[in-house]
């Protein structure tokens, strides 16, 4: 849905029709979406009584698990849960690129950011346990991270420094790196979220936190995740002048012209 929001609540029923998650069966599922409910159901190969049940049980269990909404038989992906070292959040679940100035969604000053329906007051019971334990399992991850970071830096000869930063790495050449460190879950959602706090991190402590004769000397803005993160999450922060490293079981990985090295501090300038 998030590939195609304001989907007919009707096509949801191919909510169970991927046979496993690889990119080509995603692409399959979007374009069967793209046809008309009859021309689904005919492709899919179901009778029309399981299209009819489909259709009638699996959006009203989304939409009651909140994992969607509807308007005007149209439904859109509701904003999902995201738990970091830092906290928890509500993010929408990323969208496609757009392609062109067709693909986007003309509004009018008055219809613009409309505010949602909200109902009255209703007592609701959350239990935070679970989110806490994730909260607490990804900050001992980050900070593992950091350590595991600070010694590649250190063995290269680069004095550490620490706070509001998760890492400042100065050489004897007077050559800077700041390290931001991120966990991931593996999530697209969560990999983005955590990417873009990286690049506001990094580009708020490098304006507003970083000693003044740092400014005078080589620079490098770096972002260290825990998993390998998508090239796509790498083009984005290299266009914003930001490198990208990950773990690698004991290593420190980076993508060089050459394709994936080891982290080479020193080559970052």
């Amino acid at each position: 849905m998030a590939a195609n929001p304001g989907l007919e609540k009707q096509k949801l029923l191919l909510a169970l029709e991927a046979t496993d998650d690889s990119d080509g069966e995603f692409a399959r599922i979007v374009q069967l979406s793209k046809k008309t409910v009859a021309q689904i159901v005919k492709n899919i190969g179901v009778s029309k009584s399981n299209a009819a049940n489909a259709i009638k049980i699996l959006p009203s269990i989304a939409q009651q698990l909140g994992d969607i909404s509807e308007k005007k038989g149209a439904c859109f992906p509701r904003a999902v849960n995201i738990t970091t070292e830092e906290g928890s959040l509500f993010v929408i679940p990323s969208l496609p690129a757009i392609a062109s100035f067709k693909s986007l969604s003309e509004v009018t000053p008055e219809n613009i950011a409309a505010s949602p329906i909200f109902s009255e007051g209703v007592s609701v019971a959350l239990d935070l346990a679970d989110a806490i334990a994730l909260r607490k399992k990804r900050t001992i991850e980050h900070n593992n991270a950091v350590r595991s970071l600070a010694t590649v830096l250190h063995n290269a000869k680069f004095k550490l420094y620490q706070y509001p930063y998760d890492c400042l790495a100065i050489d004897g050449n007077n050559r800077s790196q700041m390290a931001e460190i991120k966990t991931l879950d593996g999530s697209p959602a969560d990999e983005r979220q955590q990417a873009e706090r990286a690049l506001g991190q990094l580009k708020g402590y490098r304006h507003f936190s970083i000693p003044a004769d740092c400014k005078k000397h080589p620079f490098v803005e770096l972002a260290a995740f825990t998993r390998r993160p998508s090239n796509e999450t790498i083009g984005f922060l290299r266009a914003c002048g930001i490198y990208t490293t990950w773990q690698d079981g004991k290593e420190w990985r980076a993508l060089g012209k050459s394709g994936e090295q080891v982290l080479d501090p020193g080559l970052l300038f």
